[in-house]
């Protein structure tokens, strides 16, 4: 069925077998354009909230990973003088979103991205 567990489970398997630490984003094809979304998007959190803990525990801490308490989908680490900023971002067409929630979504993002610019290029 559309969207059902078994998809993300396959998609979170074969990221799992990659050869490198991979980071997952939420994008519409991931929960939006499900006929459940809040149910899909609980189900992208359940395989890819925290992928990093798939990989062994000397990669991701050492990169030193964080996540919003709020929001768990947002991430950031810095690495060889690159920030790194997972945001949640999707493609949702205008007539099928309400601006509040994409506005929400928007707020949420550019706060993440400012507060951990500020933090690490204080």
């Amino acid at each position: 069925t559309l969207c059902a567990e078994s998809g993300y489970e396959r998609a979170s398997s074969l990221l799992q077998q990659g050869p490198l630490p991979t980071l997952v984003v939420p994008g519409d094809n991931d929960y939006y354009d499900c006929p459940d979304r809040e149910e899909s998007f609980r189900l992208f959190m359940k395989h890819f909230g925290s992928f990093e803990q798939h990989w062994h525990k000397n990669d991701y801490e050492r990169l030193g990973i964080e996540r919003s308490e709020e929001n768990p989908e947002l991430f950031v680490f810095y690495k060889g003088g690159i920030l790194f900023i997972g945001i949640h971002l999707i493609n949702a067409p205008v007539d099928k979103e309400a601006i509040d929630s994409w506005d929400a979504r928007m707020k949420m993002n550019k706060e993440w991205v400012a507060r951990n610019v500020e933090l690490y290029f204080e």
